[in-house]
């Protein structure tokens, strides 16, 4: 390799460095995590609620207390990539892991430990996902819009969610991730694009739980 080859390979390889420091520096010092930082200072409740009575629950009973965290027993005992996520908005459809740690989002979106179990009493499914590499599920989650529907998959049910909101939050604001009065889907994500200063919020609430096949036309 001739000098002028050299040293437009190493020119490249210290421009690439550079972008690399940079985006470093600007993400906060640290790796592009779009889960919430700094766990809160409140206990959460390990919370055991009407599960077994399945099909008998209406989507207006409450039985998770709102406003709180909770680790339900269904949460605790839930499997790796058990779960789909599908978002036709984002052509997205992929499995859910069972946390949010680095190495689980370097492969797919993952569950909070506070999140729950999609079911039609007041269940907030928590979910968090990269919005670049590696990943990027999320990448275009903010053109997510009105009229939009966004779909979870688990044991043969069908959970059809409704486009509700999006909003920008602190890193550390824990209150989406809490039981609220309805039944309702939270995803999470980094914002400005290729930072983690700041959580992006898209949340869909419950209208409509039905069996699921493999012929069911998502929206």
């Amino acid at each position: 390799m001739n000098k002028k080859k050299l040293r437009s390979l190493a020119l490249t390889l210290v421009l690439v460095l550079g972008a690399c420091v940079a985006w470093f520096l600007l993400s906060g010092g640290t790796y592009n995590n779009p889960a919430l930082e700094q766990e809160p200072a409140e206990s959460p409740e390990f919370y055991l609620p009407m599960e077994e009575i399945g099909d008998r629950v209406l989507d207006t009973d409450i039985v998770l207390p709102p406003g709180k965290l909770v680790v339900t027993r269904l949460r605790a005992e839930y499997e790796d990539g058990a779960m789909r996520l599908v978002i036709p908005r984002l052509e997205l459809d992929t499995a859910i892991g069972g946390d949010t740690t680095l190495e689980t989002l370097g492969r797919l979106p993952g569950l909070y430990k506070y999140a729950q179990i999609p079911n039609l009493y007041n269940t907030n499914v928590s979910i968090a996902a990269h919005r670049d590499l590696p990943g990027y599920e999320f990448y275009y989650l903010d053109t997510v819009a009105e009229g939009d529907f966004i779909y979870l998959i688990y044991q043969d049910k069908l959970f059809k969610y409704a486009y509700c909101s999006t909003e920008v939050i602190e890193k550390n604001d824990w209150n989406p991730i809490r039981v609220h009065y309805d039944s309702r889907v939270t995803l999470t994500t980094c914002t400005p694009l290729g930072t983690s200063k700041q959580r992006m919020v898209v949340t869909g609430e419950l209208v409509e739980m039905v069996d699921y096949s493999e012929d069911y036309v998502f929206e």
